[in-house]
């Protein structure tokens, strides 16, 4: 059985995308696992933010091929984890899709060290330090999420 991993942001350029390619990259070959990603408030088929690229590329990890999507109702429908990056994410996700409340998490909820309802703040229009401090929030929040879905997933 494959499960779902639907990453949100807001133009799913920055945000999202560096998360869902992370996670891609730490999850097992082979494992059962689609990750992907989308924004709430986007213009389909842009590609990711050349400083989001260049922060993965330092890591090996590449970009080049993403193109930003809209998140749908039946991306919502087939996903069995949605990690958004903020709580107004969340909170339009259960608005528009009611039904998925239960599956929504918040990315820095992973991380034991965040404050509760701690958000995964846009980087979106600033410098390339910002970036790293994007990358640097989602790479301490991964390891949690990985153990998430191992712990709910794996012993299915």
């Amino acid at each position: 059985m494959t499960h779902q991993v639907l990453f949100i942001c807001t133009g799913n350029i920055c945000r999202s995308p560096m998360a869902e390619a992370l996670l891609r990259a730490a999850l097992p070959e082979g494992g059962g696992w689609r990750v992907v990603s989308a924004g709430v408030s986007t213009l389909g088929g842009v590609r990711a933010s050349a400083y989001a690229q260049d922060v993965l590329a330092e890591r090996g990890v590449s970009l080049l091929e993403h193109r930003s999507r809209e998140v749908t109702r039946e991306l919502v429908a087939d996903s069995a984890v949605i990690v958004a990056m903020t709580r107004q994410h969340a909170d339009i996700l259960g608005a528009l899709f009611p039904d998925c409340r239960d599956r929504i998490h918040l990315m820095r909820s992973f991380d034991l060290d965040a404050p509760p309802q701690s958000d995964v703040a846009d980087p979106f229009g600033g410098t390339l330090h910002d970036y790293r401090n994007c990358l640097a929030l989602l790479l301490k929040s991964m390891p949690g999420l990985v153990d998430f879905l191992r712990g709910v997933f794996w012993q299915t």
